[in-house]
């Protein structure tokens, strides 16, 4: 899941991504390994390149993540609805599923995130195809619905200043 050629502790539950992790150190995997890891081949992209100050004043170092994500397991099938039954593999039954959010910056950024999840980036793509099992969860994984929703600016929500009242 997240890099070729690493290794845990026994015990581990969850890796934390080293900050310093950038597009060479995931092409060298490639060359060594021919495979790149799902949240190994993201990191160069949602992390911060320089320390950014947040508009509430904190200080946030080189190789902070700046995405926000989370996931959760269903089998409640929600999407009892396809407009194409054949592409979407839809079934009426119970089927385990995956809710997966995440809150980024802006579309640039998730879009670029995307990109770098089938090992495309800017200026390279890498020489694994993006639906290979070298190419992380993405082989195994099919989407059937996505749903983007923009955040708008501060000024323009219903409460823009809610966070002042505490």
């Amino acid at each position: 899941m997240f890099k070729p050629g690493l290794s845990a502790d026994e015990g581990t539950v969850a890796l934390n991504p080293p900050a310093e992790l950038n597009e060479t150190d995931v092409v060298q995997d490639v060359q060594r390994y021919h495979a790149y890891g799902h949240s190994g081949s993201m990191q160069p992209i949602v992390r911060q390149a320089s320390p950014t100050t947040s508009n509430y004043g904190l200080t946030y170092p080189a190789g902070t993540a700046v995405s926000v994500r989370g996931d959760f397991d269903t089998l409640d099938n929600p999407f009892h609805y396809t407009s194409d039954p054949t592409g979407d593999r839809y079934s009426p039954k119970p089927a385990a599923g995956l809710h997966f959010i995440i809150f980024q910056p802006t579309i640039g950024n998730f879009n670029r995130t995307r990109l770098a999840m089938d090992g495309h980036y800017s200026d390279r793509t890498l020489d694994v195809p993006p639906r290979s099992y070298n190419a992380g969860i993405n082989a195994v994984l099919h989407t059937t619905h996505r749903q983007n929703f923009m955040v708008p600016p501060r000024l323009h929500r219903s409460f823009p200043l809610a966070e002042f009242l505490a």
